[in-house]
């Protein structure tokens, strides 16, 4: 029921397939426009370079995570979110263990920039109501990129969607759903691009 979207989604095989979450240790979920990832993280773990990027690590739990950046380093709670850029290495997990997300994209501004770190409570965030559930838009309304945490209640479904330009990277964390699509040849297997229609029907709750 809870899923996490960084804007194809994976599927298992075409024509509304079943989606179970997330396995294994750790999953480059995109490389480009923007990067996403995701690792279950324990200490000693190091999460992929943030050098040149403008990026957030969200801990979906269970435990709270130290996180060193160079000379730095940040305690996340479980649902909080660490917000970066500047930074020149990659994030490295002293304490705890937990389900991890980093998301961010590159710019131009952010090499050379000053280091900036921040960290938010999802609580503090935009949260958008939905029939089906509701949406923490956990990058607001950035132009560059938007992440998403994305909650949606069983027996429900989401509104059909239609994408020109959009690309969209979806992970299911937990729960069960089925996503559905336009019926089209030139879909491939595992990716759904621009300009391809679908929605998720929730299947069974976390």
């Amino acid at each position: 029921r809870d899923a996490w979207k960084a804007g194809g989604m994976s599927v298992r095989t075409l024509g509304g397939a079943t989606l179970v979450g997330l396995a294994g240790s750790a999953a480059a979920l995109s490389k480009t426009p923007y990067f996403y990832h995701f690792s279950r993280v324990r200490p000693g773990v190091v999460l992929p370079d943030v050098s040149g990027m403008r990026w957030v690590i969200a801990n979906a739990g269970p435990e709270p995570v130290r996180i060193e950046l160079g000379a730095l380093w940040v305690w996340l709670e479980a649902n909080e979110f660490l917000f970066g850029e500047g930074q020149r290495q990659a994030p490295r997990v002293l304490e705890g263990r937990a389900a991890v997300f980093l998301a961010g994209v590159f710019t131009i501004a952010c090499v050379g920039a000053a280091p900036r770190l921040e960290v938010k409570r999802e609580a503090a965030l935009k949260r958008v109501d939905k029939p089906w559930g509701h949406e923490v838009w956990i990058t607001g309304e950035d132009p560059a990129f938007a992440f998403k945490k994305i909650f949606l209640r069983a027996g429900n479904r989401t509104s059909l969607q239609f994408h020109e330009r959009k690309q969209e990277t979806n992970a299911l964390f937990s729960g069960q759903a089925v996503f559905h699509y336009r019926k089209d040849p030139s879909v491939k297997l595992r990716e759904v691009h621009p300009s391809h229609v679908g929605r998720v029907n929730v299947r069974a709750p976390c």
